[in-house]
């Protein structure tokens, strides 16, 4: 399984209009992708930074999420409002516990 970790930096007062666009758009786009298991996003209003974590079961899978067209829409109205880039980590998930 794998593990991607987009960091944004938003624009001041943005954060409500990205949990919009997430949850309206985005995550559903996700969801319906052959290989995602779960996507989380977590959030420092103060300091204007969300953490986006997805988990997909292969690393094709999530490539070909992002290479849909759809997705890539949606994304680009998510990176108008961050005030500097998108940072994307990738990791393999070693350790995973079942919902509590």
């Amino acid at each position: 399984m794998v593990a991607q970790v987009i960091s944004f930096q938003l624009q001041a007062g943005k954060l409500d209009e990205l949990i919009h666009i997430a949850a309206n758009s985005i995550i559903p786009l996700m969801q319906q992708q052959p290989g995602c298991r779960l996507i989380t996003m977590l959030s420092d209003s103060a300091a204007h930074r969300v953490l986006a974590i997805g988990l997909w079961e292969s690393m094709t899978d999530l490539q070909n999420n992002e290479q849909s067209n759809r997705f890539q829409e949606q994304f680009a109205r998510a990176q108008q409002l961050c005030a500097r880039p998108p940072a994307r980590d990738l990791y393999e998930v070693c350790l995973q516990s079942a919902p509590i």
